[in-house]
Formats: C-alpha cells, structure tokens, sequence
C-alpha cells in the first residue's frame, strides 16, 4: 500500500458509510410509508495513529515524469496542422468529384473553411492524445522508440479517427463520403512530421519532471508483528476538514 492509498482509503470508508445509512434510512421511509430524512455526516477532523514499516524493495528519491499536457500544449500549431491536413484531402477529393457543385457541399465546405471545427477537433483529441501518451511515457517500462516516434505513433491514427468522427461520417457528409479516402494521407502527415523531428523531442524533452517515488508501506497488523520492534515506524497524522459554506446570491432584479 502507498501513502497515498492508505488517506484514500480512510475517505472512501466515510463515503462508504455516509451511503450505506442512506440506504438504510430509505428502506426504513418506504416500510413506514413515510420518507425520512437523510442523515448527514459532518467531520471537522480525524486524528489517525498510524503504525507502519517500509517495504525493502523499495527505494526512497525520485522518478523522472512527463508533463504530457504542456507536450500538448507545445505541439498545439503542429497537431492542428496535422487536422488540417486529414480535413484538406477531404474537401480535395469532393472538389474533384461530380458532387463538387452541390448547394449542400458549398455550404459544407465554406463552413470547414471558417476554421471554427478545427478549433472544436483540437479540444476533441486532447484527452486522448494526453491520456495515450501518459501511458505510453509514463506508465510503460518499454521506451525502446525515440520521443518523436512515440509522439508521432500516436498522434497520427488519432488526428485520422478525429477527422474521420467530425467530419467524414457527419450525417450531412453522407452524400459526399463515397467519393473521399484518405488513403496515403497518414503517409504524408509522417513525412511531414519528420521535418519537425527536433522541435518534437524538444517538447517531449522540456517537459520532463521529477516527482518523489511512490512509498510502499506496510499498515497491516499481523504483518507488523512479524518484523523487529526497531522496523516500526509511529506517526499521528491530523487531517482538518474545512466546512463548505454555500451562499445564495439573490437573482439581479431589473430596474424600472
């Protein structure tokens, strides 16, 4: 068990006991026909005396992390010209084909023209793109690829499926989808990246942070008695819980 766990633990047991009185207050309010009111807990504070050793395969100092959001953030101008790249072939291919002067494709395309969906498919493969990558850097022991090929690796089957999500199988596209593929554009889109090898691992490498490892200790009883008195570790721990006071602010009355 970390550190961490042992305080998340002590909160989820609250919670957990908050909500099994809830239950129990309900089924007693639906045997009586009559509902009764939820008891509330309140807790201004908790004093734990916590007993513990460290594990010995553990080691105390610091492990090297990625800032993945300030990766996103620094390649931003990049990812958004990776979009525009999947949108581009898109509106290529319905200009080339018999749809091109369509009413309905005129209108599509000026509204892929005005940028406002690249500006919404950048807010969209965010969070994968953060959550893939953190997995990829921080969380996977194998890093036999290079940053840029990590990045790129993921980055571009993402940008394909956002494209293809918001803009290849919208309902208004449907008539025009038949004639678009996007075959060989992903090839272009690496080619492309690789001229920007270096301000890549540049991102990746500026956004290197060190954290203090995660402390696996012992909290277990039993297991506590079987390791030497001078392995125990004692600490009291006080945990201050601040009430939440909501204040109603009465609506703004329009002057007469």
């Amino acid at each position: 068990m970390t550190v961490e766990n042992l305080f998340t633990d002590v909160l989820n047991n609250l919670v957990e006991a908050q909500y099994e009185s809830y239950v129990f207050s309900q089924k007693l309010g639906e045997r009586d026909n009559n509902l009764l009111p939820i008891p509330t807990a309140e807790i201004k504070q908790i004093t734990l005396d916590i007993n513990y050793a460290y594990e010995k395969k553990d080691e105390i100092g610091y492990q090297e992390s990625f800032d993945i959001a300030l990766i996103f953030s620094k390649m931003k101008r990049l990812i958004k010209k990776t979009l525009l790249r999947y949108q581009k072939k898109i509106i290529d291919e319905v200009d080339l084909s018999p749809e091109s002067s369509n009413v309905k494709w005129l209108e599509i395309k000026k509204n892929l023209s005005s940028g406002k969906l690249i500006d919404f498919m950048l807010t969209d493969i965010k969070t994968p793109f953060v959550n893939e990558l953190d997995t990829l850097l921080n969380k996977s022991n194998e890093k036999e690829l290079e940053h840029y090929q990590i990045v790129a690796n993921t980055l571009i089957p993402l940008a394909q499926d956002t494209v293809e999500r918001n803009v290849l199988n919208h309902q208004h596209m449907a008539p025009f989808s038949k004639h678009i593929s996007l075959d060989h554009v992903s090839e272009k889109v690496k080619n492309n990246l690789d001229k920007h090898i270096e301000e890549i691992d540049d991102s990746v490498k500026s956004s290197v942070k060190y954290i203090p490892k995660s402390i696996n200790i012992i909290v277990d009883a039993q297991l506590l008695k079987e390791l030497p008195p001078d392995a125990i570790q004692k600490a009291k721990v006080v945990m201050k819980m601040r009430n939440i006071m909501v204040e109603r602010v009465p609506a703004n009355t329009s002057e007469k």
